[in-house]
């Protein structure tokens, strides 16, 4: 059976079940916590990604939207700082695109979804906007391409839903919107596997 690790944030929990759902025939798996910023997901790496890792497998990562959030913690700049956030990203793909079970041609990293900055910011405490996230997908582009990594553009696909995806706070996604982007995770693993394929 072909394996799939989910690592992310909230918005890989809120799509997983809709992943599980659709490769029904596959062993996808993610962290129960959420595994918060690529600071986390770095420092977290070997009990999330390889401990126990035993077969070939594909890994998704979904990380960006704990990285820009801005607090009065933060004195309101972003908790990771883009060349942090960009350090750290190349620090996850590229030691999961050295496994020897997993390689860069099993490595998907999607870019993160968009932020309805009004919304958002008077539902929450921490501010989230919609500038940042376009400059983190940036620097999330040029590593992928660096190091060879396939890029599932979920950020893209959400700004172009013809319906409303976001849920009320802005920043998370309605079950309609979970639905589709597990679709596209989905769809992205298998085009991926399809090289591995005789």
């Amino acid at each position: 059976m072909r394996a799939l690790l989910l690592l992310g944030d909230s918005i890989r929990l809120g799509y997983q079940a809709a992943v599980v759902a659709a490769l029904s025939d596959w062993s996808v798996s993610g962290p129960e916590e959420n595994c918060r910023s690529i600071r986390d997901l770095a420092a977290g790496l070997d009990r999330w990604a390889f401990d126990g890792l035993a077969a070939p497998t594909f890994v998704h990562v979904n990380a960006g939207l704990h990285d820009l959030r801005r607090s009065e913690e933060t004195d309101w700049e972003p908790l990771v700082p883009p060349d942090e956030y960009r350090m750290h990203l190349r620090a996850v793909l590229g030691r999961l695109s050295q496994h020897p079970r997993i390689g860069p041609q099993r490595v998907i990293v999607a870019t993160t979804t968009p932020v309805d900055t009004a919304r958002h910011n008077v539902a929450k405490s921490s501010h989230r906007h919609q500038e940042d996230v376009v400059t983190y997908n940036g620097a999330l582009m040029a590593e992928a391409r660096r190091l060879g990594v396939r890029v599932n553009d979920l950020g893209g696909a959400v700004l172009a839903a013809r319906q409303d995806p976001l849920s009320a706070d802005g920043v998370h996604l309605t079950d309609m919107g979970y639905r589709r982007l597990g679709a596209l995770v989905a769809d992205a693993v298998l085009e991926a596997a399809a090289m591995f394929r005789s």
